[in-house]
């Protein structure tokens, strides 16, 4: 607990419901001892996150990283929702494969090239 969120009178900040939190949260970002802003500011980028809401753009993410992201919610979603999903990317990525092939585009790596 913070001297600045116990000067408020906040003995407990998980006590609070959602929308108090963040108000408090918010005022102490604006108004407190520059490391209670930093701090303040990180937490309420974290409820942003966990609320399924975002603030600014995404962390630039490895190919590892969206691969464990996406295992995460297809394994989150069930096996019959999950094995679905795959199924239909799989056709999805067929149909897009057809089609750059058609239109004599192959891929060289990460890159797409016209004819040989």
């Amino acid at each position: 607990m913070t001297t600045a969120l116990r000067e408020a009178g906040i003995n407990d900040l998980e006590e609070l419901d959602g929308p108090a939190r963040r108000r408090i949260l918010s005022e102490l970002a604006k108004h407190g001892p520059v490391m209670v802003r930093v701090s303040a500011v990180s937490k309420l980028e974290d409820i942003s996150r966990q609320t399924g809401q975002q603030v600014g753009p995404p962390d630039e993410m490895t190919v590892e990283g969206k691969a464990e992201r996406l295992r995460v919610v297809l394994t989150g979603a069930g096996p019959e929702v999950g094995m679905l999903a795959i199924g239909r990317s799989l056709e999805d990525w067929k149909v897009q494969a057809a089609a750059k092939a058609a239109a004599g585009k192959r891929e060289v790596g990460l890159l797409e090239v016209e004819g040989d």
